[in-house]
C-alpha cells in the first residue's frame, strides 16, 4: 500500500516537474539567446552552435526552481483535494510521503553538483570561446563594410581583411569631441581576452601620434615602432578564470598548491594584518625607492668613473707637459750658448775691423732671431708650467671629488642593502597575502559550486511543507511563491553570503551555505510542525 502510494505522489510530481523544467530551461535560454544577439551575434549560429551550452548553462538555475514549483504545486494539489488527509487517516504516516520526494530532491543535488562541478566550467570555457570567434567575425564584418567599431573611448577603423589578420588599422583615442591620441598600423591582429575584459591589439609596422591638447599649433609626437601590443578594457563585468573555467577537482589541487606555498612562509604569517592592498602598496613603495637609490648609485658610479678618467687624463697631460718643459729648457740652454757664441763672434769680428761690417750685421741679426727665441720658450716654459699647475689642481681636486662619491657610493650601498632586504620582506608578504586572498577565492568558488548543487534538497524540503499549508494546486500560485522563494530569500542569501566571504573576510563555509542552512531550518520546522499535527 505504502509503495503504491509513493508511486503515485511520485506520478503527480514528475507529472508536474518535466514541463516546469522544460518551462524555466526555455525562459532562461531565450533570455541568454536576446543577450547574445544585443552583442550582434547571429541567429542560427546561437541555435545551431551555442544551443547545447546555453542548456548546461540554464540547468543548475532552472532544476531548484523547478523542484520547488513541483513540490508546491503536487503538495498544495494533493492537500487541497484533501488526498494528504485520506492517506493520513487511513494510517499512512506523512513521511511516506515526503521520503520518495524528497530523495529526488537529493538525487537532482548530487547532478547539479555534478554540472557545477565539471561540466559547466568546461561548458563556460567553450562558449567564451565561440564567443570570442563571433565578437572577431562582428568586427570582419564592420571591417569589410567599412565600419568603425566604437569601444568607448577608443574607435577603431579596419580598411582590409586578408584571412585572419586586419590591414591598415587606425585606432583613436578621444577626449571629448577631441582626439588625443592615434596609432596606426600597417597590419595585425584584434583578439577579444573576455577573462580579462580587454581587448588585445597585436600590431606590426605603425606608429603612436600623441596630439597635445594645450596648443593647436603644437607639432604631434610621432613615436614609430615595428611591432607592439596594445590593450584596451571592455568595461565588462569581471569574470574569474578560476572561479568559473577551472574543473572542481583541479580547483582542489591548485588550493592544495596554493596552501603550500603559504605554509613556505610560516615564519611571517603574522604579519600579514595590514591586508594585501596595504602590503602592495608598501612593496611599490620600497620597490620605487630602492630603484631611486639604485639610480643614484649608478649615477655615482659614472661621477666616480669620470673622475677617474679625468684624472688618468690630467696625469698623462703632465707627463706630456714635463716632457715639454724639459725639452723647453734644453732649447733654452742650447739657444744661450748659442747666444753667447754669437757675440764672442761679433766681438772679434768688430775687433779686427773699424766700423760695422757685413759680417757683424749679419751676427747682430742672428742674436736678434736667437733672442725672440729665447723670448718665445720662456714664455712657453712659463705657460706650461702654470698648465702643470692647473692639472695638478684639477687632479686635486677630483680626487677629493672621487673620495667624497667614495664614502657617497659606501653609504647608498649601505642603504641598498637595507632597502633590498626591506623590499624582498615586503614582496614576500604581499606575495603571501596574495596566495591567501587566491585561497579564499578558490574556497569560495569551491563552495559556490557546491551550495547552490545542493539547494535542490532545501528546495524540494520546503516546498513540501508550503504546498500542504498553501493546499493550492494552481500553477500560477505555485510559480508565484517557487519565485518568491528563490529570489527574495535564497538567492539574496547566497549572494550575500559570497559578498561577505569575498569582500569581508567571513569564513566560506558558513557564510556560502548560509543560504541552504536557513531554508533547511525553516524547512525542518515546517514540517516537524505538519508531523506533530
Amino acid at each position: 500500500m505504502q509503495i503504491i502510494l509513493q508511486k503515485y505522489v511520485l506520478k503527480e510530481f514528475f507529472r508536474i516537474f518535466i514541463p516546469t523544467i522544460f518551462a524555466f530551461e526555455f525562459l532562461l535560454i531565450l533570455g541568454l539567446v536576446l543577450q547574445s544577439m544585443q552583442k550582434g551575434a547571429d541567429v542560427m549560429a546561437i541555435i545551431v552552435s551555442l544551443l547545447p551550452y546555453f542548456v548546461l548553462y540554464a540547468l543548475p538555475y532552472a532544476l531548484p526552481t523547478a523542484l520547488l514549483t513541483a513540490t508546491i504545486i503536487t503538495f498544495g494539489r494533493l492537500s487541497g483535494d484533501n488526498e494528504i488527509w485520506a492517506m493520513l487517516t487511513s494510517g499512512i504516516h506523512l513521511r511516506t510521503l515526503v521520503v520518495p520526494v524528497a530523495l529526488v530532491g537529493l538525487f537532482f543535488s548530487f547532478v547539479s553538483v555534478a554540472i557545477n562541478a565539471e561540466v559547466l566550467p568546461r561548458s563556460y570555457q567553450m562558449l567564451t570561446t565561440m564567443r570570442d570567434k563571433a565578437t572577431h567575425q562582428i568586427l570582419q564584418h564592420l571591417a569589410a563594410a567599412g565600419g568603425m567599431v566604437k569601444m568607448d573611448p577608443y574607435y577603431i577603423n579596419i580598411q582590409e581583411i586578408r584571412g585572419d589578420a586586419f590591414r591598415d588599422i587606425t585606432i583613436f583615442k578621444a577626449e571629448g569631441d577631441k582626439v588625443s591620441n592615434v596609432i596606426m598600423a600597417r597590419d595585425g591582429r584584434l583578439d577579444i581576452e573576455m577573462e580579462e575584459n580587454l581587448v588585445v591589439c597585436a600590431l606590426r609596422d605603425g606608429a603612436f601620434i600623441s596630439i597635445s591638447q594645450d596648443s593647436a599649433s603644437s607639432a604631434p609626437t610621432v613615436i614609430p615602432f615595428e611591432e607592439t601590443t596594445f590593450v584596451m578594457p571592455l568595461g565588462l563585468r569581471e569574470h574569474k578564470t578560476m572561479r568559473k573555467y577551472m574543473p572542481f577537482f583541479k580547483l582542489l589541487e591548485y588550493k592544495k598548491k596554493v596552501k603550500s606555498e603559504i605554509r613556505k612562509h610560516r615564519d611571517i604569517l603574522g604579519e600579514l594584518e595590514p591586508g594585501k592592498r596595504a602590503l602592495e602598496r608598501n612593496a611599490k613603495n620600497l620597490r620605487n625607492q630602492l630603484s631611486s637609490l639604485q639610480g643614484q648609485i649608478q649615477q655615482a658610479k659614472a661621477q666616480a668613473e669620470k673622475a677617474r678618467e679625468t684624472i688618468s687624463l690630467e696625469r698623462v697631460n703632465i707627463t706630456n707637459i714635463k716632457n715639454e718643459i724639459q725639452i723647453s729648457q734644453g732649447y733654452v740652454r742650447v739657444t744661450e750658448e748659442t747666444l753667447g757664441e754669437l757675440v764672442l763672434a761679433k766681438e772679434m769680428a768688430q775687433a779686427g775691423r773699424r766700423g760695422k761690417s757685413e759680417e757683424v750685421v749679419n751676427i747682430e741679426k742672428k742674436m736678434v732671431e736667437v733672442n725672440k727665441t729665447i723670448e718665445d720658450e720662456t714664455v712657453r716654459l712659463l705657460e706650461a708650467e702654470e698648465a702643470k699647475l692647473q692639472a695638478e689642481m684639477a687632479i686635486e681636486r677630483e680626487e677629493q671629488r672621487l673620495a667624497g662619491l667614495s664614502d657617497k657610493l659606501a653609504k647608498l650601498g649601505s642603504e641598498e642593502h637595507i632597502k633590498s632586504g626591506d623590499y624582498k620582506k615586503a614582496k614576500r608578504l604581499a606575495e603571501v597575502a596574495e596566495h591567501q586572498e587566491t585561497r579564499r577565492d578558490i574556497s569560495v568558488a569551491i563552495h559556490r559550486r557546491l551550495s547552490p548543487g545542493l539547494s535542490s534538497l532545501a528546495f524540494v524540503l520546503i516546498g513540501i511543507p508550503i504546498g500542504i499549508m498553501t493546499r493550492m494546486g494552481n500553477m500560477v500560485i505555485g510559480f508565484f511563491i517557487s519565485f518568491g522563494v528563490a529570489l527574495v530569500v535564497y538567492y539574496p542569501l547566497l549572494i550575500m553570503g559570497e559578498s561577505l566571504a569575498r569582500k569581508q573576510g567571513f569564513p566560506p563555509g558558513p557564510t556560502m551555505w548560509g543560504a541552504n542552512i536557513v531554508l533547511g531550518i525553516i524547512a525542518i520546522f515546517l514540517l516537524a510542525k505538519l508531523f506533530r499535527k
